[in-house]
């Protein structure tokens, strides 16, 4: 039998989108929380919540997710 992929949720929030392009980019989640003019917690939670919302394992999987979905180019 095979595997099915996870079901979606709902598609990222734009600034959960703009934080996953700087990851995509290479920068750290504390590095984009500097370009974003938000502070570290805020960047980290924006990412558990996009891991979350995609049902992602990892950042590096949520990262492939959006480029998968279009999110990202």
């Amino acid at each position: 039998m095979p595997v099915q992929p996870p079901q979606r949720k709902r598609a990222p929030t734009p600034r959960q989108i703009e934080l996953v392009q700087l990851l995509a980019d290479g920068y750290t989640v504390r590095e984009a929380a500097v370009l974003l003019g938000m502070t570290y917690a805020t960047a980290r939670t924006h990412a558990q919540a996009l891991r979350s919302r995609l049902k992602a394992r990892s950042m590096n999987h949520a990262v492939a997710i959006g480029f998968r979905e279009g999110w990202l180019s």
